[in-house]
């Protein structure tokens, strides 16, 4: 296998299927989210996924993509977030103001958001030191 290979055409679809993928998973998470957050219920169940998944998820998907890392743990938060408000239309606890949809979205994509800019920016850090690696161990040509 020649390692100097161009591989910009064959590895196109890895980011953006990272991407998708984070959005997809996160859907399920929060309405996970949403379930667990009932008067007197496991709503700390549903954080800790939520969080825990926020690192592992964008974290792991980043070793997939090729670049855009943020991309993939704000797509991981998007999934998330749209699922909770989505989930808080069809079932909702209360009466519906217009102005809660978009604060639960803001506030749910914010606080995931920031914890999966921590896997991804230790996997962007990771993926950017293994490429000056290589190339200082390329012989000059």
């Amino acid at each position: 296998m020649d390692n100097d290979a161009d591989l910009s055409r064959s590895d196109a679809w890895r980011t953006p299927t990272a991407i998708s993928v984070a959005a997809v998973i996160g859907v399920p998470v929060g309405v996970l989210l949403y379930a667990s957050a009932v008067p007197f219920g496991p709503i700390l169940l549903g954080w800790l996924v939520a969080l825990a998944g926020a690192l592992i998820v964008p974290g792991a998907l980043c070793i997939l993509a090729t670049h855009r890392y943020v991309l993939v743990g704000f797509a991981y938060a998007g999934g998330v977030a749209g699922a909770t408000v989505v989930a808080g239309l069809v079932d909702p606890r209360g009466d519906l103001d217009f102005w809660w949809l978009p604060t639960q979205f803001a506030v749910v994509f914010i606080i995931v958001g920031l914890v999966s800019l921590i896997a991804t920016g230790l996997c962007a850090l990771l993926k950017w030191e293994d490429m000056r690696a290589r190339e200082k161990k390329k012989p000059s040509e």
